[in-house]
């Protein structure tokens, strides 16, 4: 009788070809992989990336150490002034007095609301908008005024020195009446001012004071001040006038490497914008239709013009407040 073969004699007997799918199964047949040929692949990927990086930077560094950059740069720059400017007006220093100007007038009825618009929004915004004109500040020493920051940067590879500044004034006009003034007294404080420039005399480069007794001296004698590409040098300049409503640029000589440069600032910071403004004005003297001053008590407006014409309640108000003296 033949034995039939136990599981044991199963165990060497082949079992079919390798990967080949049994009917009905859904396993793929497997697919023989070789590592060494995939690392090839990527190794020469690496290779081809590397060739092709590696000489482009070379190329970019080279190209911006070398002399050929300069005059790239050299050039873009060249196309604008040595100097950039940022200018913004002061509203008034801490020891001076401040005053607007209405040039269509501002009567007690048309006072009221802006004032109460004045005490709640934007102070210069409110003015602005009602038509009011910045005639600038009174100080000690310097008459009428108006006074800028004036921010200067460097516009070249090199530093930018500072040779001189200068006002050139641009139109002379009539100091201006009729209308309305609103004047705000000097609050006290110490003067901050650092270039100043008369605008009345032959003599309009900028000067700094020094001393109590206000001896003056030409702010660039003696002085060397170097404007860098992106470093801001901050100024204070204040413009004065006792003759006139003076309409005027910022001219401002500098040097860099073996060349000269007259740069023009006007209000914007720009060497076409607006230009700067300092007004002849003059409170209590009759020139306007109507005078307000600013309480340093509680901030109203009181009318002065109604108080120098006697009225009561305006003198008993101007009196209680301390203005219209």
């Amino acid at each position: 009788m033949r034995k039939r073969p136990t599981a044991a004699g199963h165990k060497n007997r082949p079992t079919g070809r390798t990967g080949a799918r049994r009917p009905g199964s859904s396993q793929a047949p497997e697919e023989p992989t070789s590592g060494k040929k995939s690392g090839k692949k990527s190794g020469k990927k690496f290779s081809y990336t590397t060739s092709l990086i590696l000489p482009l930077i070379a190329i970019v560094t080279a190209f911006f150490t070398s002399p050929a950059y300069d005059m790239w740069k050299d050039f873009k720059l060249g196309r604008e002034p040595a100097l950039t400017a940022d200018v913004q007006a002061i509203p008034g220093p801490e020891n001076g007095s401040f005053g607007w100007y209405f040039p269509r007038g501002l009567t007690p009825q048309q006072m009221r609301p802006l004032y109460a618009q004045y005490m709640t929004e934007d102070p210069v915004e409110t003015l602005q908008n009602a038509g009011a004109i910045r005639v600038g500040e009174t100080e000690m020493l310097r008459g009428n005024a108006s006074r800028y920051r004036v921010n200067l940067v460097g516009h070249r590879r090199e530093k930018v020195r500072i040779l001189d500044m200068r006002a050139h004034i641009l139109e002379r006009k009539p100091a201006p009446s009729g209308g309305a003034l609103l004047y705000g007294r000097p609050q006290g404080g110490a003067d901050a001012d650092k270039v100043t420039i008369n605008l009345d005399g032959p003599d309009q480069r900028a000067y700094s004071e020094k001393g109590s007794d206000g001896t003056r001296q030409a702010f660039f004698d003696g002085k060397s001040r170097y404007a860098e590409e992106g470093e801001p040098i901050p100024f204070e300049i204040v413009g004065s006038t006792d003759q006139c409503w003076c309409l005027w640029e910022l001219v401002v000589d500098v040097a860099y490497e073996n060349k000269e440069e007259t740069v023009t600032i006007r209000s914007d910071g720009t060497a076409n914008g607006p230009p700067f403004q300092t007004v002849n004005w003059r409170f209590g003297e009759g020139r306007y239709d109507d005078e307000y001053e600013i309480s340093p008590a509680n901030g109203e407006w009181v009318s002065c013009t109604e108080a120098h014409r006697g009225n009561p309640d305006a003198v008993r108000r101007a009196r209680d407040l301390w203005v219209c003296y």
